[in-house]
């Protein structure tokens, strides 16, 4: 494996060309978020992606989002595995993330296990679903949808362990007829839109 800390000369160039259109403080703080990019995927043998191209880009996502750059940083294998599963190149399918949250649930065996699974579905789609937004290849819909859609899923994943949870625990809830009763969550507002925006509190 190459070093993740060299670059080919047409990255560099591409860099060198995008950097010079950020405003100054702006271009510090990318080039010094970056450099730690490097330092931490090359202290984890994550590989740099060397594309030209990507690398435009990838100044411009992260001068819009102190998010994106952050998580990246700190968790560069979060990007290489949205890379090499192509999820950040591509749309999801209508039950995609509903899918990727029960799988991600599946193994918590009690509610702070759930929890840090749930963390780390968020951590990831959320820096799928704002480069995506940032680097032009989502368009509003399907910023707010998938965002909805994520919001969603964690909910469902969520509720079925904790029901199953509680079943095991109590027993079955019956209601007045002797109907099997499920807890349920109600999405109002902007979810049960699905009009989710990066700043809402759900």
């Amino acid at each position: 494996m190459k070093s993740a800390t060299t670059l080919h000369p047409a990255p560099v160039a591409a860099r060198i060309r995008v950097l010079a259109d950020l405003p100054v403080p702006v271009r510090a703080e990318v080039e010094r978020t970056w450099q730690a990019y490097l330092e931490t995927a090359a202290e984890q043998g994550v590989a740099v992606p060397r594309q030209a191209d990507f690398h435009a880009v990838q100044l411009r996502v992260w001068a819009g989002s102190d998010f994106v750059a952050q998580t990246c940083a700190r968790a560069p294998e979060l990007l290489a595995d949205l890379l090499d599963s192509g999820d950040l190149l591509s749309d999801y399918a209508p039950e995609e993330l509903a899918h990727k949250a029960l799988r991600a649930c599946a193994a918590a065996a009690d509610e702070a296990a759930l929890g840090s699974a749930l963390r780390q579905l968020r951590r990831r789609e959320m820096l799928r679903i704002a480069w995506r937004d940032l680097a032009g290849w989502a368009d509003l819909r399907e910023t707010c949808a998938d965002l909805s859609a994520l919001a969603g899923a964690c909910l469902d994943a969520a509720l079925a362990r904790l029901d199953a949870w509680q079943r095991k625990e109590s027993g079955t809830p019956r209601g007045s007829r002797g109907k099997p009763q499920s807890l349920v969550v109600l999405g109002m507002g902007k979810l049960g839109a699905a009009e989710l925006n990066f700043s809402s509190d759900i």
